[in-house]
């Protein structure tokens, strides 16, 4: 910032205390910014922008006289009201001396959603992130769970996406269709336990299997939804990690297990002096990695770690030939280039672009995108059917993790998108996990196609941004 350009003698930087070098900002903003206020609280004041200035040129703007009310005082953390969220803003305004435009409209006038629904999802809110959202399909799904003609709302800002991914649905719808399968889903935390030896971690390791029903009698007392199905022990060295294996029905379930083990944990160290006395637990932790909790990791490959689900088509050369310009035999090869590719780096998992299909239904659909790391951690598949000249595709995600209740998935414009699918709040997880899988397919063959046609880099310079 200008006014600390210059701190201390000969225009260097000096280190200063945190208080003094609040005191001089403070003594700064107020001597050489000034701040436009009304007491009516309309939009006025919302503009910080001095005015001589273009509204429009954010890069040229200063703002207005700053007062230790906006600036030095920092508005409270936990107020989620409309005003509260608006100070808030004007704060960070005044501190960067920029008008923040395009981020302080919430909802529109024909939504009833206000401030205080952010409670849960966010802190210090101070506006809304205004993704694009483009439809893709509808997309012909014979599924277990998905059966019909679903639209697939994709939240983006990558130019060609929604368009490849139509591509891919074209050519799906053409050939019948896709057919998904969920397989299983699972949630699961890793308390660590470090010991003396390596035989006192097997020695727990046993005894904690054996409380299985006293340990869901504790977890029933804070979620009835949060089932404890298993265990599977992880010793290295001294430390056992206990993998705790639940079933959290149709919310991810991240924060209803990391409670729930919490709680295991506790009553475990509570009663294993008196259990097991030979065994002596030096230091422990509610994690240290196993889980793979937003990590790709071969653990999650093993469909421990969200909805374990399956997308199946079957292609036809002509259907190949007719829509993408290519052919049963190329698809097979360039699957399998990709393959040998894929396992050469080191990399988990193998897919063309999964990711890209995950990241914007995630976003549009109030999903954990951090979780995307073992969510894309999947397995595709490409075999020639023997009687006839066509490609079998399957693509597996063994761990998407993914909800249709909780987190982010009652926000106003994120529950509008899984109404879009039809899967919004209880029993739906299932059907979601299907129309993602299937569309995570279709922009996988769309890509494989274009790259076998080498038509990939037309399409995005075709579709995608422009040099201005």
């Amino acid at each position: 910032m200008r006014f600390l350009r210059m701190l201390g003698s000969g225009g260097v930087l000096q280190k200063r205390t945190r208080s003094l070098g609040w005191r001089v900002l403070q003594s700064a903003l107020s001597k050489h910014n000034t701040y436009a206020s009304t007491d009516n609280g309309t939009d006025k004041e919302n503009k910080v922008v001095a005015s001589n200035q273009d509204p429009k040129n954010t890069k040229s703007m200063s703002t207005a006289p700053l007062s230790k009310t906006m600036c030095a005082i920092r508005p409270p953390r936990n107020d989620y009201s409309t005003d509260g969220c608006n100070e808030r803003r004007k704060w960070v305004e005044a501190y960067i001396q920029r008008p923040l435009y395009h981020i302080r409209d919430w909802w529109g006038k024909s939504s009833d959603a206000t401030t205080e629904s952010l409670k849960g999802h966010i802190e210090n809110p101070i506006g809304l992130a205004k993704i694009p959202i483009g439809i893709a399909g509808p997309l012909m799904f014979n599924g277990e769970n998905a059966q019909g003609n679903i639209l697939g709302p994709l939240a983006t800002t990558e130019g060609t996406l929604v368009a490849a991914v139509e591509k891919g649905v074209k050519l799906l719808n053409k050939a019948g269709g896709v057919k998904t399968y969920v397989i299983g889903k699972t949630m699961m935390r890793s308390p660590s336990f470090t010991m003396e030896d390596p035989r006192q971690a097997v020695l727990l390791a046993e005894w904690i299997k054996t409380k299985q029903s006293i340990f869901q009698d504790i977890i029933k007392k804070r979620s009835r939804h949060t089932i404890l199905t298993g265990f599977t022990d992880v010793i290295t060295h001294d430390t056992l990690h206990m993998v705790f294996e639940y079933e959290t029905g149709d919310a991810a379930g991240q924060n209803m297990t990391t409670f729930a083990t919490a709680e295991i944990v506790g009553w475990i160290m509570k009663k294993l002096p008196l259990e097991l006395p030979e065994v002596y637990v030096k230091e422990f932790s509610l994690t240290h990695g196993v889980d793979g909790d937003k990590k790709a990791s071969m653990y999650s490959m093993l469909g421990k770690r969200g909805v374990n689900v399956i997308a199946k088509c079957t292609l036809e050369d002509d259907v190949l030939r007719a829509v993408m310009g290519t052919n049963a035999e190329d698809t097979i090869r360039a699957f399998t280039h990709f393959h040998c590719a894929s396992t050469r780096v080191g990399a988990v998992g193998f897919s063309i672009n999964a990711a890209n299909v995950l990241a914007s239904m995630f976003i549009a659909t109030g999903q954990d995108v951090a979780s995307l790391h073992e969510s894309a951690t999947c397995i595709i598949k490409a075999t020639k059917t023997p009687e006839r000249n066509a490609v079998d595709l399957s693509l597996h995600l063994p761990s998407l993790l993914i909800g249709t209740i909780g987190g982010g998935t009652g926000l106003p414009s994120q529950s509008d998108c899984l109404s879009i699918i039809g899967c919004h709040g209880d029993g739906g997880v299932k059907r979601l996990a299907e129309v993602i899988a299937g569309y995570t397919l279709a922009l996988d063959i769309a890509c494989s196609s274009a790259l076998i046609a080498n038509s990939f880099d037309s399409g995005h310079a075709k579709l995608g941004p422009k040099k201005k």
